[in-house]
């Protein structure tokens, strides 16, 4: 398991094409609208990439600016099938849902941590590999996800609940529009990879006349992080 944020692999993409495929007709899920808490939202989708040996894991958080959105978005699975990789698409407790919490967007934050811990426990029934899990999304699913990189692991050994006891540690993260802070630019993007470079973290930044840019998209990164020997 990585432990900790230097372990960090980030990539900020500005386009949403790799994420969002509405021309290709999308697999059904090998489980869908999966349980891993008691609110409605609280659901997630599980496509299993066929192997005879535990499968690496791409984590998908919709965008929306936590208002709205759906799992259903993620459409683009099978390069990752193909590569041998499986799946997980969430959907979480939007801001309205979670008005009680302080702020609301502990809702998001705090549901994306928790479908993470719960994918990471059916490791054994469905075959995961429990390192080496990639989030992605888009928007402010970008931002939570890029909130799981880098906050202080949420595994809890004393709870009564199981699920809990699982890290919420990522081997990589991978964005489309990525919100690095409340807006969408590349200049907060530019901030960021400045910042994980400075702690010796490979960062690699997409947008019109970027250098040193080394993968045509999210999933190619993905791919290629997630099956690294």
């Amino acid at each position: 398991m990585q432990s900790s944020a230097a372990a960090l692999i980030a990539l900020l993409l500005g386009s949403l094409a790799d994420l969002h495929a509405a021309d290709v007709p999308a697999h059904k899920p090998t489980f869908a609208d999966v349980p891993y808490g008691p609110h409605e939202k609280q659901k997630l989708d599980f496509y299993e990439a066929k192997s005879d040996k535990p499968t690496p894991v791409v984590f998908f958080i919709h965008g929306g600016g936590w208002l709205n959105g759906d799992k259903g978005g993620f459409n683009n699975e099978k390069p990752y099938l193909n590569a041998g990789i499986s799946v997980v698409s969430i959907n979480y407790r939007l801001i309205p849902d979670a008005d009680k919490l302080v702020p609301p967007v502990q809702g998001p934050l705090l549901d994306a941590a928790r479908a993470l811990q719960f994918a990471r426990s059916k490791a054994a029934k469905w075959n995961l590999d429990k390192q080496r899990i990639g989030a992605t999304g888009s928007s402010a699913g970008s931002c939570s996800a890029l909130w799981l990189a880098f906050h202080p692991d949420l595994a809890d050994a004393k709870s009564a609940a199981p699920v809990a006891h699982e890290s919420t540690r990522l081997w990589c993260v991978a964005m489309g529009q990525a919100q690095e802070s409340t807006a969408h630019s590349a200049n907060f993007g530019v901030g960021l990879q400045q910042k994980c470079r400075s702690l010796r973290v490979e960062c690699e930044l997409v947008y019109p006349g970027a250098p040193e840019v080394k993968h045509a998209d999210a999933g190619a990164y993905l791919i290629e992080q997630l099956k690294a020997k």
